[in-house]
């Protein structure tokens, strides 16, 4: 029983030399006892507390302690804390305000299979009334004048219900009950 205790402790003290190698004193590895090759070990983190690793995941970089890890996915490579740039500054960045037959401010960015602007924060048509008109109220619908979905000019939005959205709809025949062709058989 002694040989195999001394042969853990040994392992212990290599899978912490090598750790140490690794991550520098980023971690405590004070509660790390290496029993068996499948087995977690303890690590703590300075921040966040004790979390358990396998052996071969912590020593191949994999994570470390999770929230660390999340929170480095927000740093960029100059080392510098990433923050999101303000909502307007992103929401302008993929707006093409160049000339277009209709006047329409035309979104470039990612757009839903229906053509709508999307961004994270919600839908781009939603953004462009906020930012220059103030929140929409609950219950309300951004809806277009020019029926240009990926339009984002504040003066062909406006606020209506989803009623309002489907009278629109069927004023301007673009329902797709309207657009079918029915042949008659004589």
């Amino acid at each position: 029983m002694l040989i195999k205790e001394r042969i853990l402790q040994a392992k212990t003290d290599i899978f912490i030399e090598e750790a140490k190698y690794l991550y520098g004193s980023r971690y405590d590895y004070s509660k790390a006892q290496y029993t068996s090759s499948n087995q977690k070990l303890i690590i703590t983190c300075p921040q966040h507390g004790d979390f358990l690793q396998s052996r071969s995941n912590h020593l191949q970089g994999k994570e470390g302690c999770k929230r660390c890890y999340y929170n480095k996915r927000k740093i960029n490579n100059k080392g510098k804390t990433y923050k999101k740039k303000p909502l307007e500054q992103r929401f302008w960045k993929h707006v093409d305000k160049s000339p277009h037959p209709k006047g329409c401010w035309l979104w470039i960015g990612y757009k839903t299979k229906e053509g709508y602007g999307q961004l994270e924060d919600g839908m781009a048509t939603h953004v462009s009334w906020s930012i220059h008109n103030g929140l929409i109220p609950e219950g309300l619908w951004v809806l277009h004048t020019c029926d240009n979905p990926p339009c984002v000019n504040p003066s062909h939005l406006w606020l209506g219900t989803h009623q309002d959205n489907m009278d629109d709809m069927i004023s301007k025949n673009r329902a797709s009950w309207q657009k079918r062709k029915y042949i008659s058989i004589s």
